[in-house]
């Protein structure tokens, strides 16, 4: 019995921290249901913003690509691209980080390329402050598209909600 409610104890936490962001082809992404073109744009911006992150540039893909929901962005934050830089003179090749928001289906999408990976294959040097640096962006982004997901998600109850004494 015991063993029975530890399992189900450690179910329920593991699903109230529930991990949006998937992986594929050299991009983190989200996929959300519940949601239009629009709001997701919208959360995303004020997300990224909440964040510390800047929007450099926003490319209306959809007038390139002839569709109807798509979006490029190039976001970067100022303290990253400033220790960055002071690492490795070429840094501006990984940040500003591109982000791609788009529909498939009844989905919207928002990706994110994997600076890391992009960061070996430009940068040979294995330099551990270089490498805490691109966990940190890792971090951050992985934040971003879990909470712009979890906007549009319906919110578990805590462990003290629906609790009455």
């Amino acid at each position: 019995m015991g063993v029975r409610v530890l399992l189900t104890v450690l179910f329920l936490f593991v699903m109230a921290f529930a991990d949006h962001v998937k992986y594929g082809d050299g991009y983190y992404y989200v996929e959300i249901e519940k949601g239009t073109f629009s709001q997701v744009n919208k959360a995303f911006d004020t997300i990224t913003c909440d964040k510390g992150w800047e929007i450099l540039s926003t490319i209306d893909t959809q007038k390139i690509a002839h569709t109807k929901a798509y979006k490029t962005y190039l976001i970067f934050k100022s303290d990253y691209m400033i220790d960055g830089v002071e690492l490795w003179k070429n840094f501006t090749f990984i940040m500003p980080v591109k982000v791609n928001i788009y529909t498939r289906g009844t989905k919207v999408v928002i990706s994110v390329e994997d600076i890391i990976s992009k960061a070996e294959v430009l940068f040979k040097k294995k330099e551990h402050r270089f490498r805490e640096l691109l966990r940190k962006i890792e971090n951050d982004i992985y934040d971003i598209l879990n909470n712009t997901a979890d906007s549009f998600t319906k919110k578990r109850l805590n462990a003290y909600e629906g609790i009455s004494f």
